[in-house]
């Protein structure tokens, strides 16, 4: 982050048609604390962003699929018993998509970030799921 710029251009998340991801000023003092909160934003942010694109193009691709909760870095459904397993995949494919990195002011390769799937009859009583089938590759 240069000195007098004090902005982060953030990387682009999969499925949005856009050069750049969003841009963000900082307003801090140079020092410790600007860099903190530069480093929250480029790690964090993803995860949130992440989520909520996945959410859009589940809904948009899915509009009788439930969400119940999006909560930062993950999302809480309501999906019958005996398509647990069909909808996990589908939700583990559009949550593990790759987020570009090449225009972000921290440049690398795109990343996915890995989704885990919890199943259970309530929200405080999840557990990991375990896919029957395996994937064909």
């Amino acid at each position: 982050m240069p000195e007098r710029g004090r902005r982060l251009v953030a990387p682009v998340p999969y499925g949005i048609n856009a050069k750049t991801g969003g841009v963000r000023t900082f307003f801090e003092r140079w020092g410790d604390e600007l860099f903190r909160q530069a480093f929250s934003y480029i790690l964090k942010g993803q995860y949130r962003t992440q989520t909520k694109g996945a959410a859009l193009r589940l809904k948009a691709n899915y509009p009788n699929l439930r969400i119940i909760l999006e909560a930062h870095d993950g999302l809480l459904f309501m999906v019958p018993e005996n398509e647990a397993e069909y909808w996990a995949r589908i939700i583990k494919i559009e949550m593990e998509r790759p987020i570009r990195f090449d225009t972000c002011s921290v440049p690398r390769r795109d990343l996915i970030i890995p989704c885990e799937i919890e199943i259970g009859y309530n929200y405080q009583e999840l557990s990991k799921f375990k896919f029957v089938m395996k994937e064909i590759a």
